[in-house]
């Protein structure tokens, strides 16, 4: 999703299957997918909060062209799976970890979240991007830094409420909901800019330091973990997760990797967050589950500076099934992976600005 831009008219100032090594064991997914459509959430986190004076606001101009935004992010994702690319998966640590080791904006200071990590990261590996700060036009502008001429902007979504009054019956009066509709606004990596000074570096933790970090989680969530046999699993039934020693694995990377993994299947217990996804995806869901878990894990590796990667290349068959068959289905993912990490992390969401971007950004209808 990028769009060239004219710098005198730009947007202004939002258990698998596999031995150890390899991963755990799980059936294989079947064919069919339902057609129900659920609610997604926000699409940024507060980080440290503002790090600059907030831009003043103009109202924002809106594009006469009219897109369906829900069937472009999709195509985009399902390009790099087509191209055997998870998205989700990339070398981590070229990022900060203290906006949760993803991209953010870097005038406000909030990690993005769900479905717009995902479009940032398609294009920062595409681009080679190492800075993890993207900026809207205007606010790159406010810092007194610049756009270079001809530039590509990347398009990030976010839902906007919209008012509407329903009819009143005899018995009730006018009453008004909010109904979300899906936006986008564009932003620019901070290597697009002129006039952005560098990022400074945070010292890379040593291994054990990461590791303990990792396994302090699942003591502060007493998650029962067995380690013993050739599979890594969640069970449900029982709720407990299966490990192999981390000898077996062929690098302590991969143990912890493939520990988040279950941990994200783990958060969707009954017990916790409920995760069922057989109304919307059908027969389908053990795939979609998979989904989650490997965007879930990702989030969390990126969090915790673990190296991360695809664990399971032999779904990505079945997820382009899913995507191609219902346009809303990665929003739905990627917001239930969010709300995974979120909960492992004991991380509580403030409430949603109206737009991630800022007010006076130009926004795409």
């Amino acid at each position: 999703m990028q769009d060239d831009i004219d710098e005198n008219e730009g947007p202004e100032p939002a258990p698998c299957s596999t031995a150890a090594a390899t991963g755990h064991n799980h059936p294989q997914p079947h064919r069919a997918i339902g057609q129900s459509i659920d609610g997604e959430g926000a699409s940024c986190e507060p980080a440290t909060g503002s790090v600059h004076p907030k831009v003043p606001k103009q109202k924002g101009r809106m594009t006469m062209a009219r897109e369906d935004l829900y069937q472009t992010v999709t195509d985009t994702i399902v390009a790099e799976l087509e191209r055997g690319v998870a998205p989700w998966i990339q070398p981590w640590r070229t990022l900060d970890a203290r906006f949760g080791g993803g991209p953010f904006n870097g005038y406000t200071a909030r990690g993005y979240r769900g479905v717009n990590v995902l479009l940032l990261l398609i294009t920062a590996m595409k681009k080679g991007y190492q800075d993890p700060r993207w900026f809207t036009y205007r606010q790159a502008q406010t810092l007194g830094a610049q756009v270079r001429r001809g530039e590509k902007s990347t398009q990030v979504i976010f839902w906007k409420q919209l008012k509407v009054r329903e009819k009143a019956s005899e018995t009730t009066e006018d009453d008004r909901k909010s109904i979300p509709l899906l936006r986008s606004y564009a932003v620019f990596n901070a290597e697009q800019c002129e006039g952005i000074s560098a990022l400074a570096k945070v010292e890379e933790k040593a291994p054990e330091l990461r590791h303990a970090e990792v396994e302090a989680l699942f003591v502060r969530h007493r998650v029962d973990v067995r380690h013993g046999g050739g599979q890594a699993f969640f069970a449900p039934a029982l709720d407990f997760i299966q490990m192999p020693t981390v000898q077996a694995f062929e690098s302590e990377e991969h143990y912890w990797g493939t520990k988040l993994h279950e941990l994200t299947h783990w958060t969707g217990h009954k017990s916790r967050l409920d995760r069922e996804l057989g109304k919307r995806f059908g027969t389908e869901a053990y795939a979609a589950e998979e989904l989650v878990a490997e965007m879930g894990s990702a989030f969390l590796c990126a969090h915790l500076g673990i190296d991360g990667r695809l664990r399971h290349p032999e779904y990505i068959g079945h997820w382009l099934k899913v995507l191609k068959d219902d346009k809303r289905a990665v929003f739905k993912a990627s917001s239930l992976a969010q709300a995974a990490a979120d909960f492992v992390l004991d991380r509580q969401v403030e409430a949603p600005e109206s737009s991630e971007a800022d007010p006076s950004a130009e926004v795409r209808p």
